[in-house]
């Protein structure tokens, strides 16, 4: 296993947490979306756009959290350095 890897407990930790994310975010998008719509036209939503919403916004939830939690992540030094590389 590399150095920089997480252990297999944080690993899974981190994956249900991305998979809360991609469910909320994209329950909330395509519910609000659904709202919207069916406000303004009148008619019901379809279940195969709300599924295509549901999975699009689910999916920008879910890269932009894991891009957070990578950011998050401290970093090993090397050995030797005194300074981290900007």
């Amino acid at each position: 296993m590399p150095d920089d890897a997480p252990s297999p407990g944080r690993a899974l930790l981190a994956w249900v947490a991305l998979s809360v994310v991609f469910v909320v975010g994209g329950g909330l998008g395509a519910g609000l979306v659904a709202l919207l719509y069916e406000a303004v036209v009148g008619e019901p939503f379809g279940d195969l756009l709300y599924a295509i919403i549901f999975g699009g916004i689910g999916l920008v939830a879910y890269r932009t959290a894991r891009v957070f939690v990578q950011q998050r992540r401290p970093r090993q030094r090397r050995p030797g350095r005194t300074q981290p590389r900007e």
